[in-house]
């Protein structure tokens, strides 16, 4: 079976529903308050979690709870595939001037917020 290096789980309800911490093995990126809301959950993973609270970052940013972009700031902390400068411009190519800065504000937010621990 394989198994992913990174899991991105937007629900901290799909946790169990897919044993996202049996079946990852490095990484699993969450949409949570806080870490403690998840520690139960995920005490067995042996990996790190990137957890950020999305749903708050994108309310704010967007007047709604849509956390993709939200999600993607806390994911490229732990990438080094590609630069965020570059993924917010895409942003904002993507979305236009006005949806485009608020998604690029709440990328860059989670970015900066996102804190990556080791149970």
């Amino acid at each position: 079976m394989e198994r992913p290096d990174i899991s991105v789980v937007f629900d901290t309800r799909l946790l169990s529903v897919f044993n996202i911490p049996q079946i990852t093995k490095n990484y699993i990126v969450i949409n949570a308050m806080s870490i403690d809301d998840v520690k139960q959950s995920i005490s067995k993973f042996s990996g790190k979690v990137v957890y950020v609270n999305a749903y708050e970052i994108s309310t704010k940013h967007l007047g709604k709870p849509i956390v993709n972009t939200t999600m993607l700031g806390a994911l490229l902390k732990i990438l080094d595939l590609v630069d965020i400068e570059t993924v917010k411009e895409l942003v904002l190519e993507t979305f236009g001037k006005k949806l485009g800065k608020s998604n690029v504000d709440a990328l860059e937010e989670a970015y900066k917020v996102a804190e990556v621990v080791v149970l």
